[in-house]
């Protein structure tokens, strides 16, 4: 019996399965939690990116009037609903004759 047990703790078959199975789950969890954030930073970007659209067409001449606006609106709110079907949007506009205090 004694001769079996010397046999197995010197047997290093299987050894790298077992390191494998410690190592796997660690990995994963960091592998999805990095897709996470660069999915986040995307979404940000891309809603980001709609929204200074907007704005910059609605600084352009002409488009001050009250039906511009609302098709900007409703532009930003289709590609918001396109990234994330399932967020609430809200949004409000400030219009500033001058900058001075």
């Amino acid at each position: 019996m004694i001769a079996l047990l010397h046999r197995l703790r010197r047997d290093r078959r299987g050894a790298t399965i077992v390191e494998f199975a410690i190592v796997a789950p660690v990995m994963l969890l960091l592998l999805m939690g990095l897709a996470d954030v660069i999915y986040q930073g995307y979404v940000q970007s891309a809603l980001t990116g709609a929204v200074q659209k907007a704005a910059r067409d609605a600084t352009i001449e002409g488009n001050g009037n009250v039906q511009n606006t609302d098709a900007l609106d409703a532009k930003v709110q289709a590609m918001v609903r396109k990234i994330a079907p399932a967020a609430t949007f809200s949004s409000t506009r400030k219009s500033y004759a001058y900058f001075g205090a």
